[in-house]
């Protein structure tokens, strides 16, 4: 019973640091959902990004699952978990998906894995195809480049037609 209200303590002074409003309910799932945005905005580098937001999601789940034992139910929970992560950072969707595979009670039950990774594939190209994110994919990726001017807003470093981002050098051959 005090890790049940350790969790919501924690919950309820979480939702409070990231600014949560009236209009949309407070679960946990728009917690986790707040602080992977959080983590996924900062100026940490990409590597310690891809571990905080694995770390995230799976201190989330492992809270959300204390106690539950339906393989059913430990399966839509990871899966109503992972989504609210995806859909505000699709890039991390490597990182997310390593959080919850770290979760035992979660890695145990057969298939879940599996489903829980199409399930965050298809938030994830739903929330690239909405305008979040840069389309990198989740395995390492650099966060949102379409979020400097000066990097295509397609994914690839640069935008310019000669090739290259802004501060990138040229080398061109000399004759």
């Amino acid at each position: 019973m005090k890790f049940r209200l350790s969790v919501l303590l924690l919950f309820l002074t979480a939702s409070l640091g990231f600014g949560a409003d009236d209009r949309h309910p407070i679960t946990p799932q728009s917690i986790l959902a707040d602080q992977v945005k959080a983590i996924a905005a900062s100026n940490l580098s990409p590597s310690a990004k891809e571990k905080a937001i694995a770390s995230a999601v799976r201190f989330a789940l492992l809270a959300a699952t204390n106690k539950v034992t339906d393989p059913d139910k430990l399966v839509a929970i990871a899966v109503s978990f992972s989504d609210a992560a995806a859909a505000v950072a699709p890039d991390y969707s490597g990182a997310i998906l390593d959080g919850v595979a770290s979760v035992p009670a979660i890695a145990d039950v057969q298939g879940a894995l599996a489903s829980i990774q199409t399930a965050v594939t298809d938030t994830a190209k739903a929330a690239i195809a909405a305008g979040v994110g840069s389309g990198q994919g989740g395995q390492g990726s650099q966060g949102n480049k379409g979020g400097n001017p000066y990097q295509g807003g397609n994914g690839n470093a640069g935008g310019h037609d000669f090739g290259g981002g802004y501060g990138d050098v040229v080398v061109s051959p000399s004759r």
